[in-house]
């Protein structure tokens, strides 16, 4: 079987990590990449959430940049699709700009009479009701232009049912590697071998989505009510540090930020840890939460897209509202204090990515949904 993937082959991002996941699968198909990357944004400046003002943000430069880098690859597409005659067309979208990529490359897909899926890696349902009238107009047109359809949340997955409900439709959570993280053995709490209580934060791509600023916020709470030694860890990209600059963040000395940090960094990162904090805006369903989970890290974040459909409260975690740094700092202050709910978090985040969020489970669900569509010859 002949799959031409859609999707941009990046550093960093959930879309880039599940285009190097499925490249690297060894899978049993002929797989070929069709790379529609762009320079990666990087965000220094608030700006209004689930909006297309990121576009802005991101510089006037970037963003003709990326019209050029878009128009150009769009116009060499149709070549690209005769040559490679493919069997099926796995294109990769979400919200806002995305979506506008994703819908150029679905509608020249289906010139062709292609068999098209459409994988949504971020969070379609804030999209959708946000949207005027004529967009969704659109969005109704493309889903009638593929053939199925794949989810990160649950809320899009019952969006998606009410909108085209005789399409096939599966709901596949983000999914990790789990077996790099089986050797990491249930973590004791700090406090029982006077250890530093280490707090992981990672802001990837774009740290104000992710809630660095909430965090600053709760920080100064989280130290004022704890009495054992409290450091947090910071990875992303160079805009966290500008950020704490800015913000005339006075705890440097209780604060690390390590940057970019690869893969083996970063298990090792996982591996020094014992709690993880998200405090995000917006969300798909972050890559970040579920390898913490692999690693038997308790997690605090917030009920935003489909992080609810990871963590229940008191479970594997605790959600907070977005914005809302007294209830972020007060659910790490319980997880610190409580030694015993954090040993129950930490074994039931171990089991529950091993159960749910294997990356191989998540690549057999697919192959089978295009063993279904492929046509049969």
């Amino acid at each position: 079987m002949k799959i031409l993937l859609i999707g941009p082959k990046l550093k960093a991002g959930g879309f880039a990590r599940f285009v190097n996941d499925f490249c690297s699968a060894n899978l049993p198909i002929k797989l070929i990449l069709y790379d529609t990357a762009r320079p990666l944004k990087i965000t220094n400046k608030p700006y209004k959430i689930n909006s297309y003002s990121s576009i802005l943000n991101a510089g006037l430069y970037r963003l003709f940049q990326s019209i050029l880098i878009t128009s150009r690859k769009a116009l060499f597409y149709p070549i690209k699709l005769y040559k490679i005659k493919p069997d099926i067309i796995y294109v990769l979208g979400a919200g806002y700009i995305t979506f506008w990529d994703a819908c150029l490359y679905v509608l020249l897909s289906w010139i062709s009479r292609s068999k098209i899926i459409f994988h949504w890696l971020g969070p379609l349902e804030p999209f959708y009701y946000s949207s005027p009238p004529i967009v969704r107009s659109i969005i109704h047109f493309v889903l009638k232009r593929i053939n199925a359809s794949i989810v990160l949340t649950r809320n899009d997955e019952r969006l998606l049912a009410c909108l085209d409900p005789k399409k096939p439709l599966l709901f596949i959570p983000s999914s990790v590697d789990t077996e790099n993280f089986l050797n990491m053995r249930t973590k004791e709490h700090p406090a029982e071998k006077e250890t530093l209580f280490t707090i992981l934060f990672q802001g990837g791509v774009d740290p104000y989505r992710k809630g660095i600023s909430t965090l600053f916020e709760a920080i100064p709470l989280v130290l004022e009510n704890n009495d054992i030694p409290i450091h947090f860890i910071i990875t992303g990209n160079k805009a966290s540090e500008d950020l704490i600059k800015r913000s005339g963040f006075q705890y440097n000395n209780k604060v690390t930020c390590r940057g970019w940090v690869d893969e083996v960094e970063k298990i090792n990162i996982y591996k020094s840890s014992h709690l993880m904090v998200l405090p995000s805006f917006d969300e798909g369903m972050p890559y970040s939460l579920v390898e913490a989970m692999a690693a038997g890290l308790p997690i605090v974040s917030t009920n935003v897209g489909g992080i609810p459909d990871l963590i229940k409260n008191g479970e594997n975690g605790f959600l907070v509202p977005p914005g809302c740094p007294e209830k972020l700092a007060e659910y790490i202050t319980l997880i610190i204090k409580d030694k015993m709910l954090y040993r129950y978090i930490s074994e039931n985040n171990k089991n529950k990515a091993a159960n749910d969020y294997s990356i191989h489970a998540m690549f057999q669900k697919i192959m089978h949904l295009c063993d279904e569509l492929r046509p049969k010859n």
